[in-house]
């Protein structure tokens, strides 16, 4: 049996007393299931100096984790941008069970990307290998989708959407 990961550490630096007496709120109140999550905290956090240390070793909710950043930011630090980077893994070399991804959160809106998304995008605005087509996005047949039903039967998949 193989055991999946995801895994961060990120800090907001410099909170002041109201900053953090703010946190130490939001905590309870996601704790006792007061806000939209379901009553409990699915990230690590401790105050270290004036900083805020979040993070999760084996597993955490980057969702809620962002949610919560968000409307720090908007009660806060409404200028301030706040970004995380996570790592999914596995115990065992198990097919495409790693990738990770990124958050921007800011006052506004969360960001959000994933390798796997990243990749779909990349493999969309590929063009195709026959140098006489302008067609973009690729098959798992390597081809456009004109040239995958040529070269392939159609049997391919296409990548990217």
């Amino acid at each position: 049996m193989a055991n999946n990961y995801l895994q961060f550490s990120t800090d907001i630096e410099d909170l002041s007393h109201e900053e953090r007496a703010w946190w130490t709120k939001a905590i309870e109140d996601l704790d006792k299931g007061e806000e939209e999550h379901e009553g409990y905290v699915d990230f690590q956090w401790a105050f270290q100096g004036g900083n805020l240390w979040l993070h999760a070793e084996e597993s955490g909710d980057v969702n809620q984790l962002c949610d919560v950043v968000h409307e720090f930011i908007k009660a806060n630090r409404p200028e301030y941008i706040f970004t995380i980077e996570w790592g999914e893994t596995c115990s065992r070399p198990r097919l495409d069970e790693f990738g990770g991804g990124a958050a921007v959160v800011t006052q506004h809106d969360i960001h959000w990307m994933t390798t796997g998304s990243w990749v779909s995008e990349m493999i969309a605005t590929l063009p195709c290998p026959i140098e006489s087509c302008d067609n973009r996005g690729r098959y798992n047949s390597g081809y456009c989708g004109l040239h995958d039903i040529e070269f392939n039967e159609g049997n391919g998949v296409l990548r990217g959407k």
